[in-house]
């Protein structure tokens, strides 16, 4: 799980650097993550102000990783908790929401903040059982 986030971190950051001329234009977009039927992980995006094709890089990472899928929104039931990270870096600005299903509160939480130690900009907040 730690490796997936940190995928979407890196995805995230590097689309964001070199895509200045693009204007995105915002939404939100989610994916989630199953295996065997069972949740694992769902990601919302809200895309604030980042470029297009920054957006698109995280959308490709859904739909090649294994288990991911576009929808509509995360369940929230049944869920361990839920990480939210807002970024303000590099004059753009937009939140990440990773919805946990398995695993323990405490591991969930390490993984979460973890994933984006070196980032710069970044609030964490961690809602249990969300």
């Amino acid at each position: 799980m730690k490796s997936l986030l940190a995928m979407v971190g890196a995805v995230l950051l590097v689309g964001a650097m070199g895509c200045g001329g693009d204007s995105g234009g915002g939404g939100t977009y989610s994916c989630d993550f199953t295996t065997g039927g069972t949740h694992s992980i769902c990601w919302t995006f809200d895309f604030g102000s980042l470029p297009g094709q920054a957006q698109d890089a995280y959308k490709s990472a859904c739909s090649s990783a294994a288990g991911g899928m576009s929808v509509s929104s995360c369940p929230t039931t049944g869920a361990v908790g839920t990480c939210s990270y807002s970024y303000s870096s590099a004059g753009y600005t937009f939140t990440e929401k990773y919805t946990f299903y398995t695993g323990t509160a405490a591991n969930d939480m390490a993984a979460c903040s973890a994933a984006n130690q070196s980032a710069s900009g970044v609030t964490t907040t961690w809602t249990a059982g969300s």
